[in-house]
């Protein structure tokens, strides 16, 4: 299965958080790990092709604003 512009998103924001987590502030580390882990669980799910786990993506948007 060809990688979609949705996975690649999401492993790039993925990365990026994974790279900005050492570099926070240590009070949100926990939350800041929850949000990573749910970002690289709906990459997989997107990869493997449960479309409905984008609908994930809104409240996930919401918290990083």
């Amino acid at each position: 299965m060809p990688f979609t512009r949705v996975v690649i998103i999401l492993v790039a924001i993925s990365i990026v958080g994974a790279i900005a987590i050492p570099f926070g502030d240590p009070q949100f580390l926990g939350r800041a790990i929850a949000l990573e882990l749910s970002f690289i669980t709906l990459a997989v799910l997107t990869y493997k092709g449960f479309r409905k786990a984008l609908y994930a993506c809104i409240p996930l948007a919401a918290q990083t604003l």
